[in-house]
């Protein structure tokens, strides 16, 4: 059972007039410091000494050929307009991930921390439980009362605020 804690209220969606999908399809098995995605009208960096990792054998991917997360680095999503609605799926990686990178299980995050901004300032916080046994948990949040966001920071409670791993996002208006 997911549990996901709401600290700002958020709204149910109202039709969403235009909207972009990011399925890390292009983007190749790798280590990145940012990248552009969403069609090029994003972009997401690692924040932190990491960096962030497309890697389908250390987190097979809910959609081929490719999933990403957060390797020692939170990760940073910052787009070229505000968006209202945002929904994708959350995993953390495998126990076997993890052992192969020489970190402890410790280490593997439970919740995922999703700080939204608009202009540089936070206009949302969610924290959101994330089942550790190789599924995605559906993540789904609306902004639009708040205004919208235009950039969003994703953290783990694990030991680097990393290994959040994300696939199958939409943004919608």
């Amino acid at each position: 059972m997911a549990l996901h804690l709401t600290i700002l209220a958020l709204s149910a969606v109202a039709g969403a007039s235009s909207s972009l999908l990011e399925n890390f399809g292009s983007l190749g098995t790798g280590s990145y410091s940012s990248f552009s995605a969403f069609g090029g009208h994003a972009t997401f960096s690692a924040y932190g000494a990491g960096s962030i990792l497309a890697d389908p054998g250390s987190l097979p991917p809910r959609s081929n050929p490719n999933a990403i997360f957060g390797n020692g680095a939170a990760v940073v999503i910052t787009f070229d307009q505000t968006w209202n609605h945002i929904t994708g799926y959350f995993r953390v990686p495998s126990f076997e991930m993890l052992a192969s990178s020489k970190r402890t299980i410790s280490s593997n995050p439970t919740f995922a921390v999703v700080e939204f901004y608009r202009n540089g300032s936070q206009v949302g916080l969610s924290v959101y439980s994330i089942v550790k046994d190789d599924r995605y948990t559906i993540f789904d949040w609306d902004l639009a009362e708040e205004g919208g966001f235009d950039s969003m920071v994703i953290l783990g409670n694990g030991g680097n605020g990393d290994l959040i791993g994300m696939d199958d996002m939409t943004v919608s208006s």
